[in-house]
């Protein structure tokens, strides 16, 4: 019986807290002891040193005069026994005398007896008797030196250096003092560690192990699921509950809450996954590490891929089209906070070349560990429309100028040009016609030429058609903005495309507002001439053109100077900021929270749309993955800061 509860013992020793308890408990009290034993013994042994020192200090003292005397008197049979003496001491285990070599000391020579060190630093070994030198190799062997000047004073009263003395001990000879004490330290420490390994032994196992082998008969019962059978606990005596005890009737109560639970957990399960079907965007919930722990009818729609063949599965092994996008779901557990990408492809999905989608990540920080629900909608049809509709407005803000400019310069434009060929053609004395209607008239057509040339006005009649060709490029630049954009971006020069607008600007402005453009006071700042970025270059024009016309109608006709300014600045290798200001009326802040709501305008019936600003902070906001700010005051004038990325995200 006695060897079965031995073994019985054992066996839930090897396999209990109290194992791990006195693992842990034996190990801190081992390092604690190992720490106060060293700390003990690194003291005994600091202590011991330090005695050495003074040691070597007292003998110094001792030795001092009577070397001098020996050194001054040249007397190297007495020096010699004061050497040895001290070589003989317990706390010595060499000596070196260095006397300095003059013309007064020839008869005196440096002397070494034991462990030194030579000139150089290294530990050697001298012979007392044969004053061989051997190298020490010993490399634990650490000197402990005490050295002091060898000096005289002669009749005069004088100090005079004859010699340096070196007293060395070592630590082998400290060690030989504290090591009967180190021996009963460390018996103290080895006799207290078993002790307590014992004790803590005992008391786990009657006080840990044992009971807890009673509750784990419990907890298999509630772990096979049998949540409606009560368990009971094993005492000796009912009356005297101990803890463990209590847990039981605590178990037998959790186990009648857990099967509530679990009723409610399936009934609210059914319903969420209810709601989750009908919600009309796509949707699925991952963990942390990727795994699907939700997926609704309308992700099935979008991947092809069945709920119950997601679920718990990785999504990127059940959707490697995502793979593209994880960065969303890794910027949303550590930002803790929503991430979206708004138009974007998915590779692989059914129609994808031609489907746009919009990707939004909501981090659900309230479980643990954190998950995240991912949202996709087919946003293609919105995009449609939402490109119609710039369409439209770019073409309202436009058709105007192009019909104006049409009619007004078209036109006479074109007379202009073949006029001013033909006077220059008519002029020209080389040709037969000219000369011979000059012959019948008399004309020296060389001396004419020669007058219109000196009073300058071939040069005029050049200008002339030279501006008819500006005016023609002016035209053909109005009739490519009302081109619409392709479907790709491409790289493109934004200083170009401000200029553009610029020139587009004077033209629409002086016709549709009835405002001279000579009259506005244009300030132009281009960091760089040659700044590329990913872009739709027609509609970046078109919010362009849209602001320029909203700053010069925003100033009063009556202020004593108009100034707009256009800014282009760098920020940083991937972003660059447009800003275009201007000293109007400005706004209150009531209107500037609505001036990017669809049909929200301050103009007159018929003179504005309420589409200009909406369109334009979509375009920047929406397909080029920008910013759009303004700031605005009363009084003196309004400030929109419009930020790009160089490179568009992919």
């Amino acid at each position: 019986m006695l060897r079965l509860e031995i073994k019985r013992i054992a066996y839930i020793l090897k396999h209990s807290i109290t194992r791990q308890m006195l693992v842990v408990v034996f190990s801190i009290y081992l390092m604690v002891t190992i720490t106060v034993t060293l700390i003990h013994m690194d003291f005994e042994y600091e202590l011991s040193k330090h005695q050495t020192i003074v040691a070597l200090r007292n003998i110094e003292n001792m030795t001092k005069d009577s070397l001098s005397q020996a050194i001054w008197e040249f007397n190297n049979a007495q020096l010699d026994t004061i050497l040895k003496g001290l070589f003989s001491n317990h706390y010595i285990v060499g000596v070196k005398l260095e006397i300095p070599q003059n013309e007064a000391m020839l008869e005196m020579k440096d002397r070494s007896m034991g462990l030194v060190e030579n000139n150089v630093g290294e530990l050697i070994e001298v012979n007392p008797n044969t004053r061989e030198e051997t190298p020490v190799t010993n490399t634990l062997i650490r000197l402990i030196p005490d050295e002091f000047d060898l000096k005289y004073k002669d009749a005069l009263g004088r100090t005079i250096l004859i010699g340096k003395m070196f007293l060395y001990s070592s630590n082998k000879v400290v060690f030989q003092m504290v090591r009967q004490t180190y021996i009963l330290i460390i018996l103290n420490a080895i006799i207290k560690t078993i002790s307590l390994w014992i004790f803590i032994l005992w008391a786990g196992y009657y006080f840990i192990s044992k009971p807890l082998l009673q509750l784990t008969d419990a907890i298999k019962q509630l772990s096979r699921g049998d949540l409606k059978s009560e368990l009971i606990y094993k005492t000796r005596n009912a009356e005297k509950k101990t803890e463990i005890n209590t847990l039981f009737d605590s178990f037998n109560e959790m186990a009648r809450t857990l099967q509530q639970a679990q009723d409610r957990l399936a009934s609210s399960r059914n319903r969420l996954n209810n709601i989750f079907d009908t919600m009309p965007s796509a949707l699925t919930s991952v963990t942390n590490t990727n795994i699907i722990q939700g997926w609704n009818k309308y992700m099935t729609q979008i991947t092809g891929i069945e709920s119950k063949d997601a679920m718990e599965q990785n999504l990127l092994a059940v959707f490697p089209a995502f793979s593209e996008y994880e960065y969303l779901v890794e910027a949303a557990l550590t930002e803790n906070k929503e991430q979206e990408v708004q138009h974007v492809k998915i590779a692989h999905v059914p129609d994808s070349a031609h489907r746009l989608f919009h990707i939004i990540v909501y981090p659900v920080t309230a479980v643990s560990p954190p998950e995240v629900v991912i949202r996709i909608d087919d946003v293609t049809s919105q995009v449609k429309q939402e490109n119609d509709l710039a369409q439209i407005e770019k073409l309202a803000s436009v058709g105007a100028s192009i019909a104006g400019v049409a009619h007004e310069i078209n036109n006479p434009l074109a007379s202009i040009m073949q006029s001013s060929q033909n006077i220059i053609r008519r002029l020209d004395p080389n040709l037969e016609a000219n000369k011979e209607a000059a012959a019948k008239l008399q004309v020296d057509l060389s001396k004419q030429h020669e007058y219109l040339e000196q009073r300058e006005i071939i040069k005029f009649l050049d200008s002339i058609r030279s501006a008819g060709e500006r005016a023609s490029a002016i035209v053909k630049n109005m009739l490519k903005f009302t081109r619409r954009s392709t479907a790709d971006m491409t790289k493109h020069n934004i200083v170009e495309i401000i200029n553009d607008a610029l020139q587009l600007s004077s033209n629409d402005i002086a016709i549709q507002d009835h405002i001279d453009f000579k009259e506005i006071k244009l300030q132009k700042s281009l960091d760089s001439s040659d700044i590329e970025i990913d872009c739709y270059p027609l509609e970046i024009q078109q919010v362009l053109l849209n602001l320029i016309r909203n700053a010069v109608q925003a100033m009063d006709p009556q202020q004593p100077e108009k100034i707009l300014k256009i800014s282009l600045a760098k920020i940083s290798d991937q972003k660059i900021t447009i800003t275009i200001s201007d000293n109007g009326q400005g706004m209150p802040k009531e209107i500037m929270d609505q001036i990017y709501q669809p049909f929200f305008t301050t103009k007159p019936v018929g003179q504005g749309t309420g589409l200009g600003l909406s369109v334009c902070r979509n375009i920047i906001v929406q397909k080029h993955h920008g910013d759009m700010q303004v700031e605005s005051t009363v009084g003196k004038g309004t400030t929109f800061v419009i930020t790009l990325p160089v490179t568009q995200p992919k």
